[in-house]
């Protein structure tokens, strides 16, 4: 599933990975479901079952429960307001996270993770810490901190200014950055700021949607991604004495 990309990015050496969270990390599918009742439900709006919800997310089409009169920006501004106050005992780090983690750390490469999350960085944190992987995060962006103020109109999910914050922050260029998202808006962001950007498939996208929206690579999911991220990584470090 690996695809060729530029000699650019062969050639350069990395010194960071930023990973989207919610379905790329960790697993919140559920409390994804369970935050999008309760806004609806503050709308006044019917709830889906599981079956329609799933099939729904996985297609890109939650918009759909949305009648033409809701403020779309707004509903979802809610929704990522509630993500912080709402959880699910299906909550949990994928399969071979902490390892990946491990990893990046003995290699020398700072670990960030970014969220759309409507949530402070504390409460990130917070969970993370339970996770037993927030020592293994060299720093956590979320929207709320970032720009609450501001939303994309043209896509509430972008993670855009959240990244340009990060690298910014740490001193770092974009062709020096691998990003790892699950969602169509997460390769496009990574494409618009310069990143080498990575696919995941535990988001229930296809590897089509996500190549046609700017993935240099998808992979199935974090076992996979470990072994493609040393081989880029190392690669590049073959080409750096400083390595």
């Amino acid at each position: 599933m690996f695809r060729e990309f530029s000699h650019a990015y062969r050639t350069q050496r990395y010194r960071a990975v930023i990973f989207d969270l919610d379905q790329t990390l960790v697993d919140t599918l559920h409390r994804f479901f369970i935050v999008l009742n309760v806004t609806l439900r503050e709308y006044g709006l019917n709830e889906p079952e599981w079956n329609v919800f799933f099939e729904l997310y996985r297609k890109d089409m939650l918009d759909t429960l949305l009648p033409e009169h809701i403020d779309r920006i707004e509903f979802w501004r809610r929704f990522l307001m509630n993500y912080c106050k709402h959880r699910s005992r299906s909550d949990r780090p994928y399969d071979g996270v902490k390892e990946l983690l491990h990893r990046l750390k003995e290699l020398g490469i700072k670990v960030f993770v970014v969220t759309g999350r409507m949530c402070k960085v504390g409460e990130v944190a917070n969970e993370l810490k339970e996770y037993g992987i927030y020592d293994l995060i060299d720093g956590i962006y979320t929207y709320h901190d970032v720009c609450p103020k501001r939303l994309n109109k043209h896509n509430i999910f972008s993670k855009e200014a959240i990244i340009r914050r990060l690298l910014s922050d740490h001193n770092l260029k974009a062709e020096e950055c691998i990003f790892v998202g699950d969602y169509k808006p997460d390769m496009i962001t990574g494409r618009r700021v310069g990143l080498l950007t990575i696919g995941v498939l535990t988001g229930h996208e296809t590897a089509e949607r996500l190549y046609k929206a700017g993935a240099h690579y998808v992979v199935e999911n974090v076992l996979s991604l470990k072994n493609l991220l040393e081989v880029l990584i190392n690669e590049a470090c073959g080409l750096d004495r400083e390595c």
